[in-house]
């Protein structure tokens, strides 16, 4: 399981600039195909190969949206 502030550092360190909550993937030149493969290739390192089977995460198009599917699969704390 990881933290909020671990999911933003994963982004964050991906995509070569801070990120927020806030954050949508068409708001960084980094955060592409290519950039979203490498996202989702570091959440599955971080979760110890656990996000590898979320379909969905390959389609989420922001923090929030990463965020809502890793809580709904119990792979986030809410709280930090």
């Amino acid at each position: 399981m990881i933290t909020e502030k671990k999911l933003l550092e994963i982004i964050s360190r991906t995509v070569g600039k801070k990120v927020s909550i806030k954050s949508k993937s068409s708001q960084f030149e980094k955060w592409d195909s290519l950039g979203q493969l490498q996202i989702l290739s570091k959440l599955d390192k971080a979760t110890k190969g656990k996000t590898s089977n979320l379909i969905t995460l390959t389609d989420a198009k922001s923090v929030k949206d990463i965020k809502k599917i890793l809580i709904k699969s119990k792979l986030l704390k809410d709280k930090i």
